[in-house]
């Protein structure tokens, strides 16, 4: 039996259609009732407050691209070491015309003016800036009694400090060393401001300490630049933090700890949003206008004191509607407490930890103002 094309081109069309019906991507609810709710993911959320803190001293060594000096009131202190190579060795005999170290300024704390009144010791031993730190310093180190004393008022067009060191160049040119252990430069109690010293090179342009010496002798009159060799600073705390403040101290430093309890998250959780919110007390933190306005929460790794912190990290920055509370994305970190990782907790560091003496005051024994972590995940069927 013979079918007219056109028909069969209709029932084609028909067939077509219903093929493309059935093999929609379009969910629907067919054999939506032979599936358990348990297949299904389900997303859930917790918050927690604070179970412990408290704050520790990691004390810091080796070389900054910015060296402290200085002293702000009762509050803290910072001294700035240097040691300088290829002083001459065949010159004993020459006068010493001028010694001038100077030093560029690139930072100021807390206020842009000030009293800088120093006192500048020879270095009696050998020392390493990769590990000298505050409690490096002992009577063995210097002279009772400073070799040389210095004063100015900084001033904030102020872009550099000229200190006359002759005396103690004088006794490097008469030495059998072929490299003198340097100086230590400290504030007295005089001093009511720090200022950061450049320790790089830009574009060029050597900003580091420069020590000029101007000599003679019987045969020659010379004047060379030496920059250091070794450099760094160390600082200490004055003051004692308040209770029941979580003290996050840049220079020192001085170091927040913290842990959560997240033990209400399943281990199959898949973390879907994890912030912590840490509320700043504006009367105990130091800040000013060179004050970078982050923190630096890590990952803690063992229970050793100090703790060793993992590479994890969160960084924390003001809230855009309120700057005293800092946010901290901490989904990374709270995952891999989730997936097993031993949870000790985190650290609080100063982003710029290093090139500042920034302070942040963190409440922690207010109830409505503890440190909280929001978290939110997803449970797979």
């Amino acid at each position: 039996m013979k079918f007219p094309f056109f028909s069969l081109s209709i029932l084609s069309i028909f067939i077509f259609s219903l093929m493309m019906v059935g093999c929609s991507d379009e969910p629907n609810a067919v054999g939506i009732g032979l599936l358990p709710n348990t297949d299904f993911p389900s997303i859930d959320s917790t918050e927690s407050f604070i179970t412990s803190s408290s704050s520790y001293l990691a004390r810091l060594s080796g070389a900054s691209t910015t060296l402290l000096l200085g002293r702000y009131q009762n509050t803290i202190e910072a001294r700035t070491l240097l040691q300088f190579s290829n002083i001459p060795t065949d010159r004993s005999h020459a006068i010493i015309d001028s010694a001038i170290l100077k030093l560029r300024i690139t930072y100021r704390f807390k206020d842009s003016t000030g009293t800088l009144a120093l006192n500048i010791h020879k270095l009696l031993r050998s020392w390493s800036e990769n590990s000298f730190t505050w409690d490096s310093i002992d009577a063995s180190l210097t002279n009772s009694l400073p070799d040389t004393i210095f004063s100015t008022f900084i001033n904030p067009q102020d872009s550099i400090v000229q200190i006359r060191i002759d005396s103690i160049v004088r006794e490097w040119f008469q030495s059998t060393e072929s490299t003198p252990n340097g100086i230590m430069i400290s504030p007295t109690n005089v001093s009511n401001i720090v200022i950061g010293i450049s320790t790089v090179i830009i574009s060029g342009v050597d900003y580091r300490p420069e020590l000029i010496i101007g000599y003679h002798d019987s045969s020659d009159t010379a004047s060379i630049s030496i920059r250091p060799q070794q450099r760094t600073f160390v600082a200490n705390l004055l003051d004692s933090p308040p209770l029941g403040i979580i003290t996050v101290q840049a220079g020192v430093a001085m170091r927040g700890m913290m842990t959560f309890d997240i033990s209400l998250i399943p281990s199959t959780a898949s973390i879907t949003d994890a912030s912590m919110e840490l509320e700043l007390d504006t009367n105990n933190s130091l800040n000013n206008s060179f004050t970078n306005r982050s923190l630096i929460a890590h990952m803690v790794l063992d229970s050793s004191s100090p703790p060793r912190l993992s590479g994890i990290t969160a960084i924390g920055t003001p809230n855009d509607t309120n700057r005293t509370v800092f946010i901290f994305d901490m989904k990374n970190i709270v995952q891999q407490w989730a997936t097993g990782k031993q949870n000790y907790g985190i650290v609080l560091r100063a982003y710029n930890e290093f090139t500042s003496l920034d302070r942040f005051a963190i409440l922690s024994s207010t109830s409505s103002m503890r440190p909280k972590l929001k978290v939110t995940y997803t449970l797979l069927p």
